[in-house]
This record gives structure tokens, sequence and C-alpha cells, in this order.
């Protein structure tokens, strides 16, 4: 148990260097690099090819024909927008955007209007007021409008906490928020426009992009 103040003691952390250890590279670093599940499983989970047939009778189990259908033509679809923009423009289609494409525009997008607690509850605000805060990136202010989180514009839920920090999965590394960021309970990617991802990992949402609702009676 931490010490008083929530502090460890040095005894304590004596304990736990063995435990902390391997979950680092190159530990004396100023910036390690971390590692656990989230940071391996892209190596160890890479999706099959589109021509590996004996995959499709598992999805169909997991998740249905019809959804499956969805998601590869979606999939080759984009595939091909992202080939495109190497050919000429004729054999483009909207430039290459991938589906389903969003169109920010802003150069400079605007801040959080309110600060939001675990517990309190908001609606997901629409498709259109949401681009409406993106930069020609998708992002505002840096973090990128996830089109998985689509599927959830106009629904209500229950913040769960704030991120103020996360572990970059490619590299490893602690990236530190400087700007708000959220975790709604209960929404997760639900995979669509990621060949069926089934990781569910939870979407980052700005509170720009929520609307405050009043608390239950």
């Amino acid at each position: 148990m931490p010490g008083s103040g929530g502090q460890l003691t040095p005894v304590q952390r004596e304990q736990l260097l063995p435990l902390v250890a391997p979950t680092r590279h190159d530990p004396d670093d100023a910036s390690p690099a971390f590692l656990c599940q989230a940071t391996e499983i892209l190596d160890a989970t890479r999706p099959l090819p589109f021509t590996r047939l004996a995959q499709y009778p598992h999805h169909v189990r997991n998740w249905g024909l019809r959804r499956l259908v969805k998601v590869m033509l979606v999939a080759l679809l984009n595939k091909y927008q992202v080939l495109s923009r190497r050919l000429p423009r004729r054999l483009q289609v909207k430039d290459g955007a991938t589906f389903p494409a969003m169109h920010g525009s802003l150069r400079e997008t605007p801040p959080s209007p309110f600060e939001l607690q675990p517990g309190d509850r908001v609606r997901i605000k629409s498709r259109e007021e949401i681009e409406a805060t993106l930069d020609a990136n998708n992002a505002n202010r840096g973090l990128i409008f996830d089109v998985e989180e689509l599927r959830f514009c106009g629904q209500e839920a229950t913040v769960l906490q704030r991120v103020d920090r996360i572990i970059d999965e490619r590299t490893g590394r602690m990236i530190d928020f400087n700007s708000d960021a959220y975790v709604l309970d209960g929404i997760v990617c639900p995979g669509d426009y990621h060949r069926l991802c089934a990781r569910g990992i939870y979407s980052y949402w700005r509170a720009v992009w929520l609307e405050k609702l009043p608390p239950r009676p």
C-alpha cells in the first residue's frame, strides 16, 4: 500500500523494481519505451490477407454474414482509394478519400467549452457539429476524430474518466495530453472500418464534441 499522501516508500519502490523493469526498454533513458499487451499486439495479430479464404467462415460465425460483407466491401473500397492516389486523377474517386470521409477545414480549432468529471452525463454531437470543429487533418487540437466514432453520434453516455497520458502503441513511448480528452463508459471502437478489429479499445473524445447533460434526478 502507498505511504502517507499516496506516495510509495523507498522500501515499496525497491520491491516494485523487479516488476516494473521488464515493462521498459532502456529503463535508464529519460523517456523509456514501455512494453505491454497493447504495444505487442500489433505485431502478434496482423490482419490476414483478403485471399486467405479460411478466415471467412470464422468471421461469419462471429459477426454475421451481413456485417461481414459490408465491412469487407468498405475495406476493399478503401484499399483502392489509397492506391488510386498514385493513379491519374481521372481514375480517382473524390481524390482518393477513404470511406466514410470527414471534411474538416478549420485552421485553428476551438478549445474545450467546459470541463467534465467522471459520472457526468453527455450526448455525443452530430456528425455535422463535430466536423465543424476539425481542421484539414480531421483533428481538434491534434486529436484526430476517428471515423469509428461516427456510429455513436447522437447517443447519450457517461464520462468514465479524463485521459492525461497514454502509451503510443507503435513506439511504446509515453505521450502526455496537453488538452482535454475523455473516455466514455461503454463507448469502444467497433472495428467496422478496421476489418472487424476485436480489440474494443476506448475512443478518445474532446469536450467540444460532447454536449453536457443535467444529472439524472
